[in-house]
């Protein structure tokens, strides 16, 4: 009688384990050895989930697989760039397939895009392929076998997978910042971010510049971040936003905001804002506002209005007003409006007596 492979013996308990028990699970010690065992006996590597595992569980009825890491993680494939792994990765797991993964991203090119699926189809062929959103990207299944060491940074994980300091050296931080460029979803972890001819850098922990990109959007909670010639943004609860020879723009919920030399601009419910020889400016919902050499303005519900040497300009709402050298403004529901060298023309009864001053009294921002 033939001796019994080891490693068939080994696939045949885990999947009696599985069917017999309903849920494979494990914790502590032999999580890692157990978690790459269950991928192995589904006909996919056991690399695929890195060491550092704490605990997991799979759900022999629906397929469900949880696993827990003990913390989020870098890891280093040999040939591979590198790949993400939050502290839950899960996915539904099947014979030669692992589809609908969550928490697992991979690096393409300074891009962070996240793993919807892993797929071997054809075991003899030696590739695995990885569903990444826009494409299907094909790997040698070898480099996967082992599982790797996982770093808590992406700096440590390209040391520990090249076994030298890399050629691609980057500055590292441990905030996440998100983007949205032309509908697509992007993490920018790294200090240098390249899509097109777009760039997005980290020039110090909380603060970003942004240059030449088309169509992108940023939830920059805390950060401090600089655009430069880009058309189209979006930038939403920054601390500061600074905007310069941008084509279209639109900034909500910021703290400090100065847009200068951009075609059409839109605030909406900003802290202190400067807005300087852009072609049309609207705002709402701003506390100190100062506006420069812009064609038109419309301002509504906002704090102190400062306005210089405007075409055009229709403030509502407001609470002082300082009119500098415009050629026309309209304004209604607005008080304690100082005019210097402009006209002002009052809609309605809803505004405080004018007082012509002799010198510009507005504050810089």
């Amino acid at each position: 009688m033939g001796k019994v492979s080891p490693f068939l013996f080994l696939v045949v308990l885990v999947l009696v384990e599985t069917l017999t028990l309903g849920t494979v699970s494990s914790s502590d010690s032999d999580s890692e050895a157990s978690i790459h065992d269950v991928l192995r006996a589904h006909g996919l590597p056991g690399g695929l989930l890195p060491k550092g595992v704490a605990s997991f569980s799979l759900d022999a009825d629906t397929g469900l697989l949880d696993v827990e890491l003990s913390q989020p993680c870098y890891a280093k494939y040999d040939g591979v760039d590198l790949a993400y792994f939050d502290r839950a990765v899960r996915g539904n797991l099947s014979f030669g397939a692992l589809r609908g993964v969550e928490g697992l991203s991979q690096e393409e090119l300074f891009v962070w895009l996240p793993v919807k699926g892993i797929l071997v189809s054809d075991p003899s062929s030696g590739v695995i392929l990885f569903d990444i959103g826009l494409a299907h990207k094909r790997l040698s299944r070898s480099v996967f076998e082992d599982p790797p060491e996982c770093q808590p940074n992406s700096a440590a994980a390209e040391i520990a997978g090249d076994g030298e300091v890399a050629i691609r050296k980057v500055e590292e931080y441990t905030e996440k910042l998100t983007v949205v460029v032309d509908g697509v979803e992007f993490l920018v972890e790294k200090s240098t971010f390249t899509y097109k001819q777009g760039t997005v850098k980290v020039v110090r922990p909380g603060e970003v510049r942004v240059d030449r990109f088309n169509n992108i959007q940023i939830k920059a909670q805390g950060y401090n971040i600089s655009f430069d010639r880009c058309n189209n943004i979006y930038a939403e609860g920054g601390q500061k936003i600074s905007v310069h020879r941008c084509s279209n723009a639109q900034i909500v919920q910021s703290s400090s905001i100065v847009v200068k030399r951009c075609n059409d601009v839109y605030v909406t419910g900003g802290g202190d804002v400067l807005l300087e020889r852009c072609r049309v400016a609207r705002v709402e919902g701003g506390r100190n506002l100062l506006i420069k050499r812009c064609n038109f303005v419309s301002v509504d519900f906002c704090g102190d209005v400062c306005i210089k040497r405007c075409d055009t300009a229709r403030i509502l709402r407001c609470g002082a007003l300082r009119v500098h050298r415009c050629y026309s403004v309209d304004v209604w529901g607005c008080n304690n409006i100082l005019v210097h060298r402009g006209k002002v023309n009052c809609m309605g009864n809803y505004c405080a007596d004018q007082q012509q001053q002799n010198e510009d009294e507005c504050k810089e921002i």
